[in-house]
């Protein structure tokens, strides 16, 4: 589960055009990305606004949380400054709709 967090959020937070790779350097934005699978549903939220510094507040499941840090470590690693706001939802169990 707490791969399929950090592909969603490396899909977005980096992006393809013609071949290339390029990094999104807007600071204010909104992204959302959904995964429905037999075993679990994840919901991932990002929304960015301009700010001097880099800032991350996360709310984030108790079913990731122990992965809190590593997804936030990856948003540092691609974003330099703004106030960035992640919401990650999920429901697991057997037959999730």
């Amino acid at each position: 589960l707490a791969k399929q967090v950090i592909n969603l959020l490396k899909s977005k937070l980096i992006c393809f055009r013609k071949d290339k790779l390029f990094m999104l350097l807007s600071m204010t934005g909104y992204g959302k990305a959904e995964k429905k699978a037999s075993n679990f549903d994840i919901s991932v939220q990002l929304k960015s606004i301009n700010s001097r510094y880099i800032d991350i507040v996360s709310r984030v499941d108790d079913s990731i949380f122990i992965f809190e840090n590593d997804i936030v470590s990856l948003i540092k690693k691609k974003c330099v400054r703004g106030k960035i706001y992640l919401n990650i939802t999920t429901c697991t169990g057997p037959g999730v709709k």
